[in-house]
């Protein structure tokens, strides 16, 4: 009888404990370099070790659970669709804290894809790519890049409904492709001083957009586009001449007298900080 009850002691204890921490090896092709652990007491799910994470998310089945998630430091990359879906919005709808280390460099494509309770993330300065659709259909409100940001893959912030600022003026990014399709609350957008491209799709459905500040001294290369659902221009389009352009006064005219960017509402010279 004593035997019998230790043994059900011993299980219990047992489903408690692993009810109350999971780990998972989550390293490239599933080894120990990186390890992922869930505690339940604190909803938080903690990615340590060296070098990349591997492809998928063994903990998929604790989604609704997972309330904060932390990068630490050693972790090198944040793997494609790691706290995403690309077929269901809101897949990890509890995840309200993300915390990065400054040693990851690559977040990946949809990587937080559909995190609508993710109202704000730092991005550390260590981070170089951000991968397409890696933020699609987030709750962030607002987006502030590092200058470490080289290149953003397409559609990295599209359907952010509740996006209302995106600053890309510190990164060297070069080309912009679909980046705010459909943020419908997007007011103030800052591009960054390299862009040389900003391609289809950008700004549709940016109804909100008030303004836009660019820091290039030569207008990029904007494509009218931009501002519709169609590749080819035509169909609903976005109302630009309500938008106001800042520029570096001193291009204020050039600004005014290139294509699509001479429709603005109004291009005004860039108050001195």
């Amino acid at each position: 009888m004593k035997c019998s009850l230790y043994i059900i002691f011993a299980l219990c204890f047992f489903t408690i404990e692993t009810q109350a921490q999971a780990k998972w090896n989550c390293g490239i092709n599933g080894t120990a370099s990186v390890m992922a652990v869930f505690d339940a007491a604190t909803q938080t799910l903690t990615i340590s070790g060296k070098g990349k994470m591997g492809d998928g998310s063994p903990w998929r089945n604790l989604r609704e659970a997972i309330k904060i998630v932390k990068i630490n430091q050693g972790v090198t990359t944040i793997s494609e669709e790691a706290f995403g879906s690309a077929w269901e919005s809101g897949f990890y709808h509890n995840l309200e804290t993300v915390i990065i280390a400054n040693s990851v460099i690559e977040i990946g494509s949809g990587a937080f894809r559909g995190t609508i309770n993710l109202r704000k993330i730092d991005v550390p300065i260590s981070v170089t790519n951000i991968g397409n659709n890696a933020f699609t259909e987030s709750g962030l409100e607002s987006i502030s890049l590092p200058q470490s940001i080289k290149h953003i893959d397409s559609y990295a912030f599209v359907d952010c409904k509740s996006l209302k600022t995106a600053n890309l003026s510190k990164t060297k990014i070069l080309d912009i492709d679909g980046f705010f399709y459909g943020c419908e609350q997007l007011v103030d957008v800052y591009l960054p001083k390299m862009v040389k491209y900003i391609g289809w799709g950008t700004f549709y459905k940016c109804n909100s957009l008030k303004s836009i500040t660019s820091y290039n001294s030569t207008p990029p290369n904007i494509e009218i586009n931009a501002f519709t659902e169609y590749m080819l221009g035509n169909g609903e389009r976005l109302d630009i001449s309500k938008i106001t352009l800042y520029v570096p006064e001193a291009f204020v005219n050039i600004y005014k007298y290139s294509n699509v960017w001479k429709e603005f509402g109004a291009v005004e010279a860039i108050s001195p900080k």
